[in-house]
């Protein structure tokens, strides 16, 4: 079950955008993008686990599926109507690591003393 969200995460590259139709270059730096929001992502759920943060678990996972389908369905539109669906797709992944990080920070910083590290 908890592989399922990382499944749906990394489908994005053939969801959205062909990889294969990319300059290589591009395609690389969309990859390299997945795989620290992936690492970032990962890196919070084990702080909220470590908290015992049963509840935010649950609303992270929630809200990474919500910001799946928005993006696809965000980038989708920009393809059909601007071209530059796999532009949005980087800038969408990229946004959403900047966000996981600020939350990975706040997490640690507001950790309860009790809490081991």
């Amino acid at each position: 079950m908890k592989y399922k969200l990382f499944v749906l995460m990394g489908l994005f590259l053939f969801s959205v955008v062909t990889v294969h139709s990319m300059p290589s270059d591009y395609a690389d730096e969309l990859k390299k993008s997945d795989k620290a929001l992936t690492k970032v992502y990962k890196e919070l759920m084990a702080e909220l686990k470590r908290q015992n943060l049963e509840v935010e678990v649950k609303k992270l996972k929630e809200a990474e599926r919500a910001w799946i389908k928005y993006r696809e369905a965000q980038c989708d539109f920009e393809n059909r109507y601007l071209a530059a669906g796999a532009q949005c797709t980087l800038k969408e992944i990229q946004a959403r690591e900047q966000k996981l990080k600020e939350l990975l920070t706040y997490a640690k910083q507001s950790a309860p003393a009790n809490v081991k590290r």
